[in-house]
C-alpha cells in the first residue's frame, strides 16, 4: 500500500508537497527581498546622517563628503552588478 503525503487541504482540494515546496521557496525569496530593502533604507539613513554633519566633525573621524558620496555610489554599483550577475547565472542555467 503506497502512502500519499498531502501538505494541506484547502477548499476541499488536496495539495501535494510540491506546492508546499513552491510556497516555501516563494516566502524565502520575499523575505530575502524585504531584508535587502530594509538594509538599503538603513544604509541610506546612515549616509544622510553623515552628510548632515559639519565638515570639522567629518574631518575628526577621517572622512570627507566625497568619501561618503563615493561609498554610496560604490554600494549602488556593487548591488547592480550583483543583480546582473544573478540574472546572468539564472539565464545561463536554463535549458533551451
Amino acid at each position: 500500500m503506497q502512502q500519499k503525503f498531502y501538505a494541506s487541504t484547502v477548499g476541499g482540494k488536496e495539495h501535494t508537497g510540491k506546492r508546499r515546496n513552491f510556497l516555501v521557496i516563494a516566502v524565502s525569496f520575499l523575505a530575502g527581498q524585504l531584508t535587502e530593502i530594509l538594509r538599503y533604507w538603513a544604509n541610506r539613513h546612515d549616509y544622510k546622517h553623515l552628510l548632515d554633519q559639519p565638515d570639522y566633525l567629518l574631518k575628526d573621524i577621517g572622512l570627507s563628503r566625497l568619501d561618503i558620496i563615493a561609498a554610496m555610489r560604490e554600494e549602488t554599483y556593487r548591488k547592480a552588478a550583483s543583480n546582473n550577475q544573478r540574472s546572468l547565472d539564472d539565464f545561463s542555467s536554463r535549458d533551451f
